[in-house]
């Protein structure tokens, strides 16, 4: 099961090997001093390039389920850090799994309304019917 088509897994492979061939040259210009003609600004163009390409990967980014991420994965939620991921498994472990984002919010301290309005399109609740619920 894949995330991205073929042509988007060659983009990247392309991109990760441009950003390698530029960080050696850099590392050459850094040894070697300046070649004369040679810049490494950036072009207008390349940042807005990059700004599209950051919100098309902001676009597909998929929602974490919260009843079986990691507290890594919990992470890479915005607004989820460490200590907060921490106790979102906890409660997770101790009680089960999580119907719904009201439920989340219920359950752990340092969730509320607002929090879940805010989380909830980055929030996925799959698998309810199984762990403990007390």
């Amino acid at each position: 099961m894949g995330y991205f088509t073929k042509n988007e897994k060659r983009a990247a492979l392309l991109l990760c090997l441009l950003a390698v061939l530029g960080a050696g040259l850099r590392l050459k210009l850094a040894r070697e001093g300046p070649v004369e003609g040679l810049t490494l600004e950036p072009a207008a163009e390349d940042s807005a390039v990059l700004r599209l390409v950051e919100k098309e990967l902001e676009a597909r980014k998929l929602p974490i389920d919260v009843n079986r991420a990691d507290q890594i994965l919990l992470q890479r939620v915005e607004g989820i850090g460490p200590r907060l991921a921490g106790r979102i498994i906890a409660e997770r472990e101790a009680h089960g799994p999580f119907r719904d984002a009201h439920d989340l919010a219920d359950r752990v301290d340092g969730i509320g309304e607002v929090t879940v309005q805010r989380l909830a399109r980055q929030l996925a609740f799959g698998d309810t019917t199984s762990g403990r619920r007390q």
